[in-house]
C-alpha cells in the first residue's frame, strides 16, 4: 500500500503536511490513519499488514468499546446470580476507567485503579477479587479478538488475607442459640419461626457447607443409614467451587432425619432441592437480622458459620487432614493457612509437654524457676 501526501504539493492552510496510510482488512474494508510524518505513517501501515498476515489483526472499531461496556457484557454472561452480583459490583467500581476504550487500556491505568480502590473502605480480599474479575473480562476481550493482549495480568493486587477473624466467630452457645431462635421463633429477638432457615444454618454449623452447597442439597444426597451428607452441586445445579469441593461428610443422624422429614412435608422429590424456594439474599438478610439483635457477633456472616465448624473441630483435636476433607479444601496446607488460630492451643500444650519432659528427665527442678541441675 502507498502512503499519500496531503496536500499533494505545498502545505495546507495551517502550514502543515500530513501523511495518510491506507490498508484493507481480510473483508476488503479500507482503514486509514493520518500522521504528521511519512515515517510514522509507513511504520503503522507495516504493523497493520504484518498483523493481518499473522492473524493477529484487531479491528480498530472493536478496540473502541469501553471498559464499562466490556464488563457489563461480561456480567451478563454470568451463570449464577451470585457471580452476576459480584460482577455488577465490579461494574460500579470502575470509576473513570470505565470510559476508557478497551484498546487504549494500559497496565498503568489498571494499577492506578487498584490504588484508588485501596483508599476506599474495601478489604484486600475484595480488591483482589475485583481485579481478578477484571482480568477475566479482559481475557474474554482477547479471546474475542477485541484486543491483542490483556493489560492486567502483571498488575499487583493487595495481598489477600486468608486468616479468619476470630472476633466474628460465634461461641458454641451462640451458634446453638442462632439455630434455635429461627427454628422455634424468637419474636423478642427478631427471629420469626423459619424451620427452613434454621436447617440451612445447621448444615453450615454441623457439616461446614458453603451457602450455595447448603441450598443445593437434595433428598438423594442424604443417607440416614450411613449418617452422611453428599456435596455434589450448588443451588440451581451449579458446579461446585472446586473439584475438591465434591465430598461426602458425616453428620448427626438426627439432622439428616430432620432434613428428610422437612423435604417430605414439603413434597420435595428425591432429586429436587430441599431449599429450592430460598435464595442467598434471604439467608444474608436473616444473618443481618440475627446480628442486629445480638444473636451472633457483629461481622458474622453465613460463611462465618462454616469457619465456626472448622475452628471448633480443630480446637477439639480433630486432624487437619480430616477437617480439610470435610470443608472440601484442595489440601491440608490451605486449611492450616486459614485456620492457624485454632491450633494455638496445641502450641501451648506442646510447650507444656516439653516442659514436663525436661523437668522429669533433664534435671530441671521447681515450677519453672529452677535451673539445670549439675549432674
Amino acid at each position: 500500500m502507498s502512503i499519500q501526501r496531503r496536500p499533494k504539493t505545498g502545505k495546507d492552510k495551517n502550514g502543515r503536511v500530513r501523511w495518510v496510510a491506507r490498508y484493507r482488512d481480510t473483508a476488503g474494508k479500507e482503514h486509514t490513519r493520518t500522521f504528521a510524518t511519512k515515517t510514522d505513517a509507513k511504520a503503522w501501515e507495516t504493523e497493520q499488514l504484518r498483523a493481518l498476515r499473522s492473524g493477529r489483526w484487531i479491528d480498530p472499531a472493536d478496540q473502541q468499546i469501553t471498559v464499562y461496556t466490556l464488563v457489563r457484557d461480561y456480567r451478563d454472561t454470568a451463570a449464577r446470580p451470585s457471580t452476576r452480583e459480584a460482577r455488577d459490583y465490579l461494574l460500579r467500581c470502575l470509576g473513570d476507567m470505565g470510559a476508557v476504550p478497551v484498546g487504549q487500556l494500559r497496565p498503568a491505568m489498571v494499577t492506578r485503579w487498584v490504588r484508588d480502590l485501596q483508599h476506599k473502605p474495601l478489604s484486600a480480599n475484595t480488591i483482589a477479587n475485583r481485579l481478578s474479575m477484571l482480568r477475566g473480562a479482559l481475557n474474554g476481550a482477547v479471546d474475542q479478538r477485541m484486543i491483542p493482549t490483556n493489560p492486567a495480568p502483571k498488575v499487583r493486587s493487595p495481598s489477600m488475607e486468608m486468616k479468619v477473624d476470630v472476633d466474628v466467630l460465634p461461641t458454641p452457645q451462640q451458634a446453638a442459640g442462632l439455630i434455635r431462635a429461627w427454628m422455634d421463633g424468637d419474636q423478642a429477638r427478631g427471629a420469626s419461626r423459619r424451620e427452613d432457615i434454621a436447617l440451612v444454618m445447621s448444615l453450615a454449623v454441623h457439616c461446614g457447607h458453603r451457602l450455595g452447597e447448603a441450598l443445593g442439597v437434595r433428598p438423594c444426597d442424604l443417607n440416614v443409614v450411613a449418617g452422611t451428607v453428599r456435596v455434589a452441586r450448588q443451588k440451581g445445579g451449579a458446579e461446585l467451587k472446586t473439584r475438591s469441593s465434591r465430598r461426602v461428610v458425616s453428620a448427626d443422624p438426627a439432622l439428616i432425619e430432620h432434613l428428610l422429614d422437612y423435604a417430605a412435608r414439603r413434597g420435595v422429590g428425591d432429586s429436587a432441592e430441599v431449599f429450592g424456594h430460598l435464595s442467598s439474599r434471604v439467608l444474608s438478610y436473616s444473618m443481618n437480622r440475627s446480628k442486629a439483635v445480638g444473636l451472633v457477633p457483629p461481622g458474622c456472616t453465613f460463611h462465618t458459620l462454616r469457619h465456626f465448624h472448622a475452628t471448633q473441630l480443630l480446637s477439639a483435636g480433630v486432624s487437619v487432614k480430616a477437617v480439610s476433607a470435610r470443608l472440601g479444601h484442595a489440601n491440608a496446607a490451605m486449611t492450616l493457612n486459614v485456620y492457624a488460630h485454632a491450633l494455638q492451643a496445641d502450641d501451648v500444650r506442646a510447650a507444656e509437654i516439653m516442659a514436663g519432659l525436661m523437668r522429669a528427665n533433664c534435671g530441671m527442678e521447681g515450677e519453672g524457676r529452677g535451673g539445670l541441675r549439675a549432674v
